[in-house]
């Protein structure tokens, strides 16, 4: 279980009840940040790294063209096994990062 900071690293704005909040599967990296934040942040770089920690943010190769940023339909919500508490799902192709909808225990 991770805990998820008071606000996003990249664009330092808190989150809010609903929010999509995206980690890294790497245990090395401890980060979170807004889903939005962080996909374009990876999308803007040649390497997968974590903009605080530097170490690996997607443990397979992050692909841009089937990120599905901020379509809703695309996400796939069945990922019943994940204990963070909430709606986790994997973004990207290939990224094996989670994204958690942002709840008021915050």
């Amino acid at each position: 279980n991770r805990r998820v900071p008071p606000a996003c690293a990249i664009c330092l704005s808190p989150y809010e009840v609903g929010d999509a909040v995206t980690h890294s599967p790497n245990e090395q990296c401890k980060h979170a940040f807004h889903h939005e934040c962080i996909t374009t942040w990876l999308a803007k770089k040649p390497e997968s790294l974590c903009p605080c920690c530097r170490q690996e943010f997607c443990l397979l190769p992050y692909t841009t063209e089937a990120s599905s940023e901020t379509n809703p339909d695309s996400r796939d919500d069945s990922d019943d096994d994940n204990d963070d508490g909430g709606g986790s799902v994997l973004i990207g192709v290939n990224t094996n990062a989670t994204t958690t909808l942002a709840s008021s225990n915050l």
